[in-house]
């Protein structure tokens, strides 16, 4: 028995349950956040990048080396010659398709008198596969010797178009002609040398030229003839 009965009983400590103490936490309300961030745990640590080191870069071989070296050479080769090809390919596109221009034959349009201009009438033909645009005789000049070739003085003559295959398009042209020289070719002593240069463009704008030389009188008038040491030039 007790010494003190009628003493009070002291209170006994009862431990807190968990689900009190998580009540208690609530009520006491969000707990305040430190003020310093905690230190993550993958930080960038200066001693260890110092002691981490790369692997070594592998060195390639001479075969290696070699073979990269020959494929780089290789698709230089490669892209050249495509483009080459190319430019040629297009190069003979262009030369089939575009116009070509030459003199079919060269008349005399009207009799020649004492002296002035020598009339000429001058058919063209296009053996191309696209028109000739612009076409007109832009220099003529006469010799009395077919080796020499005059200084063509400025032709002014209309400018036309020459569809492919035709051959029936015409150019009027006047020669100077002195009154010796209409003599000479009405005597039929020596002949007279007509030199003409057309010029016309194709349908890619490029300008060409043709030349031609042809000779009067001849056993067929009023047609010209080709001079003998070649009537005829085209580029």
């Amino acid at each position: 028995m007790s010494k003190h009965p009628n003493a009070p009983r002291k209170k006994q400590h009862e431990a807190i349950r968990p689900q009190e103490s998580s009540k208690q936490e609530a009520d006491q309300g969000p707990r305040p956040e430190p003020l310093v961030s905690p230190t993550p745990t993958h930080a960038h640590n200066p001693e260890d990048a110092a002691n981490h080191t790369k692997p070594p870069r592998k060195l390639l071989s001479p075969l290696q080396r070699s073979l990269e070296i020959a494929g780089i050479l290789f698709g230089i080769g490669y892209a050249v010659v495509t483009y080459c090809l190319w430019q040629d390919t297009r190069h003979n596109f262009a030369l089939d398709q575009r116009a070509w221009v030459g003199v079919k034959q060269m008349t005399l349009d009207k009799d020649i008198g004492n002296a002035g201009p020598l009339e000429i009438a001058v058919g063209l033909f296009n053996t191309g596969h696209t028109p000739a645009l612009d076409v007109a005789i832009t220099g003529s000049g006469l010799s009395s010797d077919p080796k020499t070739v005059p200084s063509l003085l400025p032709q002014e003559s209309p400018r036309i178009v020459v569809a492919p295959g035709s051959d029936r398009d015409v150019i009027y042209m006047n020669a100077p002609l002195t009154a010796a020289q209409a003599d000479a070719i009405k005597s039929g002593s020596f002949p007279i040398y007509v030199h003409i240069l057309i010029e016309y463009s194709d349908i890619f704008r490029k300008r060409h030229r043709s030349e031609f030389c042809g000779y009067y009188p001849t056993p067929k008038p009023p047609y010209f003839f080709n001079c003998p040491a070649g009537g005829f030039a085209m580029d």
